[in-house]
């Protein structure tokens, strides 16, 4: 999330992120084996938490990543704690972090977040797959649930079975979301949420986290 747009309260936090006024999110002290940034800072807005930092440089934003990913269990860590609900949970894997109620939008939809050749309801059902069924998919109730998505942040598509490369980037963004939120996640990490977007849902994004 680059600061231009979210424009955080300045806080500096050297080698060291928490955020102290939330009490239902907390990570300090994360380092990854890359070198992580001077400054860091998770600010609450809403329902989300939004990477920012002091400069929206590429080299600043690359590092916001790791560090997004280190909480989520994608890259390891050779340091830190993270607390959910007061509760210090361990991540060493995405999975672990799904399970505890994490969720992370990565600002590369297209590269890490949404499958291009899949329809809606597939992507929106890509994490919370046994939610569906385990041994046979229920595919009417898959379709169910992304329909409520797709009414539910007015995602704009021929039908539910076209295919994200058919979407645009805003639409494709939106079943990203989606994808996330049918998790049910206590904590939703957002980097960079509306990057190639148009300003009109640029706008229903910023609405979702800040409602």
């Amino acid at each position: 999330m680059r600061q231009s747009e979210l424009e955080p309260e300045k806080v500096t936090l050297k080698w060291e992120l928490y955020h102290s006024s939330h009490p239902d999110f907390i990570v300090r002290r994360i380092r990854t084996i890359l070198t992580p940034p001077e400054t860091i800072l998770l600010k609450m807005q809403g329902r989300g938490v939004l990477v920012a930092g002091g400069t929206s440089s590429r080299e600043w934003l690359a590092e916001a990543e790791k560090l997004a990913e280190a909480v989520m269990g994608v890259l390891d860590r050779s340091a830190g704690d993270i607390f959910v609900h007061g509760e210090k949970v361990n991540i060493r894997r995405p999975a672990d972090a799904v399970k505890h109620g994490m969720a992370y939008l990565s600002d590369d939809r297209q590269g890490k977040g949404i499958v291009l050749g899949f329809d809606i309801p597939a992507n929106i059902s890509l994490i919370s797959l046994t939610k569906y069924g385990r041994l046979l998919l229920d595919f009417k109730r898959e379709r169910a649930s992304a329909d409520t998505y797709v009414k539910r942040f007015g995602i704009r598509a021929a039908s539910l079975g076209s295919t994200l490369q058919q979407l645009s980037g805003g639409n494709q963004q939106k079943v990203y979301l989606s994808k996330w939120m049918d998790t049910e996640p206590r904590v939703l990490i957002l980097n960079e949420p509306t990057r190639g977007i148009d300003v009109n849902v640029k706008s229903e994004i910023y609405h979702f986290i800040k409602s």
